[in-house]
């Protein structure tokens, strides 16, 4: 199964592998395919994948966290070529994660029953 992300999804990939491997985040943009595939081992078409997971607050030597809701939304397969652009990562398989953040006002699902108020913004991270 293929997937065709839009050009805001696209920018994000791009920016996430910049963060790996350095670079232009237009040229490595001009080099992605037009399709994706879809990890057929996690097709969702109705039902969202809520996760759970801790983030640090402020400063890194503080003991302040904050529980953190995000929608698993869809994983994707992307084949790099053996291009040299790709650094160390050419001819590798990166299995890419389309993830989108639950707003909850604070509130933490450990410890009530709760539910998320809106999405925030998608991130795209590997797996």
């Amino acid at each position: 199964m293929t997937y065709e992300p839009d050009h805001n999804k696209w920018v994000k990939i791009a920016l996430y592998i910049k963060q790996l491997i350095g670079g232009r985040q237009t040229v490595i943009l001009a080099h992605l395919p037009t399709l994706m595939l879809l990890w057929k081992k996690f097709i969702s078409k109705t039902a969202e994948i809520v996760f759970q997971h801790t983030v640090l607050l402020g400063h890194p030597q503080s003991k302040g966290t904050q529980p953190m809701f995000d929608c698993l939304k869809k994983i994707l397969v992307y084949l790099l070529s053996n291009n040299t652009q790709w650094l160390g990562l050419a001819g590798k398989t990166l299995l890419l994660a389309l993830i989108q953040p639950c707003q909850t006002r604070g509130r933490d699902g450990t410890k009530e029953e709760i539910c998320y108020f809106r999405n925030l913004a998608s991130i795209i991270t590997d797996l």
